[in-house]
Order: structure tokens, then C-alpha cells, then sequence
């Protein structure tokens, strides 16, 4: 899909918190690239754990870019 798709990111980004279309956000997430690596990590801390394990999933979807997500 590739950065072009940067603009879905905060309606997807809302979709994680869907537990009907959570997984498939995390997936379409996880194909846009680093664009998404930003609200991606701040979810991380969101307080309901479904949506930090889609966070997770979708940061994984994106593959090395994602690494800068994990503290040293």
C-alpha cells in the first residue's frame, strides 16, 4: 500500500480500538509503512490491551522500519 495510503491513518488508528475491525485495521496498518510508526507507538500505551496487541501487530506488519518502537 506505501505512504500514499498516510491519509487513512487516524480512521484506521480508530478502527484498533473496533473489536470488530481490529484486526483488519492492524493488518492494513501494518502495510502502510513508517508513516504509521507514530500513532502505531503511542498506542502502545493505550490502556486496553487488545489494542496494544494490535499496535504490536501492525508495528511488526511494517517490519525493520519498526524497530525504533523498541527502547534499547
Amino acid at each position: 500500500m506505501g505512504s500514499g495510503a498516510a491519509t487513512a491513518i487516524p480512521a484506521l488508528v480508530k478502527l484498533l480500538r473496533d473489536k470488530d475491525a481490529r484486526s483488519a485495521a492492524s493488518r492494513v496498518l501494518g502495510t502502510i509503512g513508517p508513516t504509521a510508526i507514530p500513532p502505531l507507538t503511542e498506542l502502545l500505551r493505550d490502556p486496553d490491551t487488545e489494542v496494544q496487541a494490535a499496535a504490536v501487530s501492525a508495528l511488526g506488519g511494517i517490519g525493520p522500519d519498526a524497530k525504533m518502537t523498541v527502547p534499547a
